[in-house]
C-alpha cells in the first residue's frame, strides 16, 4: 500500500465516521488507535490486493482472440476477432 492508498482510506473512513488516529507500536509499527478503524484498514487492504490486475490492450486482445477461438472452435485469427468486435458494437479508428 502507499501513502495515496493510506490517504484515500482515511479519508474514506473519516466521512464514515470513523477515527483515524494512528500510534506507533513495537512489533506492529503504525496502528489505528481505534479498533473499527484497524479492522475496516485491514479490510481495505484486503480489498485493494484482490483487484484483478490492469492489462495491456494487446493482452486484453490476445485474451479476447483466444476466447473467441474457443467459442467458434477455430485457431484465433485477427479476422475472427474483428467480426465479433464488430458484431458487439465496436468500431475501429480507421472506421470513425
Amino acid at each position: 500500500m502507499t501513502d495515496k492508498d493510506r490517504e484515500a482510506f482515511e479519508k474514506c473512513a473519516e466521512g464514515q465516521g470513523y477515527r483515524a488516529k494512528k500510534i506507533t507500536r513495537p512489533y506492529y509499527g503504525e496502528v489505528y488507535t481505534d479498533e473499527p478503524t484497524h479492522h475496516l484498514w485491514k479490510g481495505w487492504q484486503a480489498a485493494r490486493d484482490h483487484y484483478a490486475p490492469k492489462l495491456t490492450a494487446a493482452a486484453t486482445l490476445e485474451m479476447a482472440l483466444v476466447d473467441i477461438s474457443r467459442q467458434f472452435h477455430e485457431p484465433h485469427s485477427q479476422s475472427v476477432a474483428t467480426k465479433a468486435l464488430r458484431a458487439a458494437g465496436v468500431r475501429f479508428k480507421e472506421e470513425a
